[in-house]
């Protein structure tokens, strides 16, 4: 796209005025070309203003340039839904879990999504699920612009009001992520909302009258179904729709490839089925799914050999003695490897030999090296960052010290 400087006379355009408008209420913003700052050489969202001057300055130079919010410089943070990714039916997930979004400013975009925009109250805020982006730092594209892509307007559907702006919602900083891998650990029979459709006839069966069951990649049960739709389909073929447990739906016939999860519960709370029921119970169910298989991955794992030392730590009750004083003088030989070679060194800088502190300190080492280049992903999709704990209670002179020296000596990338 090639940008012409246009006369004074750009700054009162449509845009132009609706910046001004943003800046009139406080609000810095910055010209977009499509989803892009549009100042050459700049520094993006950081460049945004709320002078008129400067503004009226730029919509000259680019008339009929979008319109950006930034969120960090204006005390914002925007929860970023997408349909097309899985976020409308992440958010109706989130919802039947954790209840209604609070009343604060919403705008629906030209792409079919939304955002969710909050007072920044500085708690950590992560991404909760698919579909879903957090928009704390950045900037967000605001009314009227119009979408690149679709041509279509942004539109605020509650007014933007920095006065009436909502806190976020205490469980978006605390949730698991939640994305289609949560429906893949929750079966079809278990699903109540299947249970609906085929009361209702709309599961379709195989020559052996049984479900015809298929799966994602990501294990993720589906079945197909008549589209509730299908009088609507230009050819009225039964054929292309499908249902994931756990909630998802998806039809690929041209007028029915907008609709959704939510969708499709509208429809059976129109054919009377109590849908408030089946969405508390169907969350219900995908968290069971999910501690079930969470409890099955720990079983695996503690099932495992362990890397660790294989003493009897058992105490049994017995007259003036018990097991663990017949081994507290037992010196255990440190592992092969890195672990063992630096519990070594630390062993060997301790005035009073103490192999316990020597390998607390190795495991917390090699923990904090680890921290930085690897996370754990539990079953969730959340992503946490591996590190060890260690409180060390010894006698004065034991070695705690030389522990904490050790470790601001370890490498920390």
């Amino acid at each position: 796209m090639v940008m012409v400087k246009a006369s004074p006379l750009g700054a009162e355009t449509p845009m132009a005025i609706a910046a001004l408008n943003y800046a009139e209420q406080g609000f810095k913003v910055i010209p977009l070309v499509g989803k892009r700052p549009a100042i050459a050489g700049g520094n993006g969202y950081l460049d945004a203003s709320s002078d008129p001057n400067t503004i009226r300055d730029w919509w000259c130079e680019y008339p009929d340039a979008n319109i950006g919010l930034p969120m960090g410089p204006n005390g914002m943070v925007a929860l970023d839904v997408d349909p097309r990714n899985g976020g409308d039916e992440t958010l109706t997930m989130l919802i039947d879990g954790h209840g209604e979004l609070p009343e604060t400013a919403c705008q629906s975009t030209g792409g079919g999504g939304w955002h969710y925009v909050f007072r920044n109250n500085n708690k950590s805020i992560k991404s909760p699920g698919l579909g879903i982006d957090i928009k704390d730092k950045g900037y967000i594209v605001v009314a009227p612009s119009i979408h690149p892509d679709t041509g279509k307007e942004y539109e605020w559907e509650t007014p933007l009001d920095l006065d009436l702006l909502a806190d976020p919602p205490e469980w978006l900083g605390t949730i698991s992520s939640v994305g289609h891998h949560t429906h893949s650990q929750l079966r079809l029979n278990e699903d109540p909302v299947f249970h609906v459709l085929n009361r209702l006839g709309l599961v379709e069966f195989d020559d052996q009258g049984q479900p015809n069951i298929r799966y994602e990649e990501s294990g993720a049960e589906k079945i197909n179904v008549t589209c509730p739709w299908v009088h609507k389909h230009t050819d009225k073929a039964n054929d292309g729709s499908a249902y994931f447990a756990g909630g998802g739906f998806k039809c690929h016939h041209a007028h029915c490839d907008h609709r959704a999860r939510k969708d499709l519960l509208e429809w059976l709370r129109e054919q009377g089925e109590d849908v408030d029921r089946l969405k508390k119970e169907q969350w219900e169910a995908v968290q069971e799914a999910q501690l079930r298989a969470f409890s099955s991955t720990n079983h695996e794992l503690l099932n495992e050999p362990s890397i660790f030392y294989d003493l009897d730590v058992s105490i049994k009750a017995q007259p003036d003695r018990c097991v663990a004083d017949e081994k507290k003088d037992e010196m255990p030989e440190h592992p092969d490897g890195l672990v063992g070679d630096i519990a070594k060194f630390t062993e060997s800088t301790l005035k009073y030999k103490s192999p316990n502190i020597a390998l607390a300190t190795a495991l917390t080492a090699v923990s904090r090296m680890i921290g930085n280049q690897a996370v754990a992903i539990a079953l969730t999709g959340r992503k946490t960052p591996l590190n060890l704990y260690v409180v060390l209670t010894a006698p004065s002179g034991g070695g705690k010290e030389t522990c904490r020296t050790v470790l601001n000596r370890s490498p920390h990338s």
